[in-house]
C-alpha cells in the first residue's frame, strides 16, 4: 500500500481486496493518491480510525464503497456529512444488514 501512495499520483479509481494489515495502508494510499475519486475496498483491516483521520485526503474523491470492512455506520455518517459530494456505501457481507449514507 506504501508503494501504491507514492507512485500512483495520477490514480483515479482504485480496488483493493485482501489487502494490507492495518489501518496505515489506508493512510498510505489516500496521502499520495492525490487524483483518486472512486475507491473500492473488500476484506481490508481499515477501521474508523483509517477512515475519520484521513477524511480530508478524500476531497476528490465522489465514491467510496467498502465491503466486509471493520467501519462503523456512526463514522461513515460522520464521513457523509464532512463530505457532501462523496457516495460512501458499505455491505457487511459476514451478515449484517449493509448500509448507505448519502
Amino acid at each position: 500500500m506504501m508503494y501504491i501512495g507514492a507512485h500512483a499520483k495520477k490514480l483515479e479509481m482504485l480496488s483493493l481486496a485482501f489487502a494490507g494489515e492495518s489501518d496505515l495502508g489506508l493512510h498510505y494510499v489516500l496521502s499520495g493518491c492525490k487524483s483518486l475519486r472512486k475507491l473500492e475496498i473488500r476484506e481490508c483491516p481499515f477501521g474508523d480510525s483509517a477512515l475519520v483521520t484521513n477524511a480530508l485526503k478524500m476531497e476528490t474523491m465522489r465514491s467510496l464503497w467498502m465491503s466486509s470492512c471493520q467501519v462503523s455506520y456512526g463514522a461513515c455518517k460522520l464521513i457523509a456529512e464532512k463530505m457532501p459530494r462523496l457516495n460512501v456505501e458499505v455491505v457487511d457481507e459476514r451478515g449484517t444488514p449493509g448500509f448507505q449514507v448519502r
